[in-house]
């Protein structure tokens, strides 16, 4: 992960020398690691159901209708987003093959915006006060998750005032 944002930042470093560099930059932090902290998830695998917690990855979604005929042979051009089926078209082609595993959307997956406008003054807002997210993310991947739980909060708030 640290090795593809510094490629994006223009500075290509191999992962051995990036991990190198990271452990003596913050020593307990790597012994922690080393220990297996944050290794496991704390939260076992719990499915209630048959397609509970239904995974498709990137192959799976570009794969349905025409986007397959491009895919197949692995096409290095970019498919534009008409090729590919509305979210609706993709659950009834996913249910006409898998049958019906797939879940009704509820209001976690739902866009709670109204319109787009809607959308637009909500980025604007938290735009605003968070202009730069690289704090936030650096206090977090330091073990210091105030800043984000703060951000967080923030953008749940104006999302309700907006939507």
């Amino acid at each position: 992960m640290m090795t593809g944002y510094l490629a994006a930042q223009g500075v290509y470093a191999s992962e051995v020398r990036v991990g190198r560099t990271l452990a003596q930059m913050h020593e307990p932090y790597h012994q922690a690691r080393c220990q297996g902290a944050r290794n496991l998830n704390p939260v076992p695998y719990n499915a209630e159901y048959v397609g509970h917690k239904l995974h498709m990855d990137q192959n799976e979604k570009l794969c349905k209708g025409i986007p397959t005929l491009l895919a197949r042979d692995g096409c290095k051009a970019r498919i534009s987003e008409q090729l590919l089926p509305s979210a609706s078209d993709a659950a009834d082609l996913y249910r006409q093959e898998m049958g019906h595993s797939l879940t009704i959307p509820s209001a976690f997956g739902m866009d709670p915006f109204r319109c787009e406008e809607d959308k637009i003054r909500a980025e604007t807002e938290f735009n605003s006060i968070y202009c730069d997210l690289v704090t936030v993310l650096n206090n977090t991947v330091n073990e210091y998750y105030r800043p984000y739980q703060e951000c967080l909060v923030e953008l749940i708030n104006i999302t309700r005032r907006c939507a």
